[in-house]
């Protein structure tokens, strides 16, 4: 589910008009550091600013958390690249003896239907 629908409309700025700074946080743009500016636009109320940045704050400290290093991912990488092909390999062989089995299986239905022509 997308942020904005989490929030209300009066939230979003839909009910709101562009001059009212009634519930936006005034401070001058020198001030935001380039990592603190929000890409929603200049509208964001300050809760939808809090939210998101709890939400910032969150995925970092669960990515700092699970955080592998870069031979364990590449070992990993390099374990699902084998298991991938080893089920290719084992899919081809069994939709190939899947094929002969129908085949075979045609072969004797029409061996059948010629012998009982006969």
């Amino acid at each position: 589910m997308s942020m904005i629908m989490l929030l209300s409309p009066s939230v979003r700025g839909v009910k709101r008009s562009r001059t009212s700074t009634s519930r936006k946080r005034l401070r001058p743009d020198a001030d935001v550091a380039p990592e603190e500016e929000s890409s929603a636009g200049a509208d964001m109320s300050p809760h939808a600013e809090r939210v998101l940045r709890r939400l910032h704050d969150q995925h970092v400290r669960f990515a700092v958390h699970t955080a592998s290093s870069a031979s364990d991912v590449a070992a990993d990488a390099d374990r699902l690249q084998r298991k991938h092909e080893e089920l290719l390999q084992r899919h081809t062989c069994k939709m190939n003896a899947l094929q002969k089995d129908l085949a075979r299986s045609r072969r004797l239905v029409r061996s059948a239907k010629v012998i009982r022509q006969i």
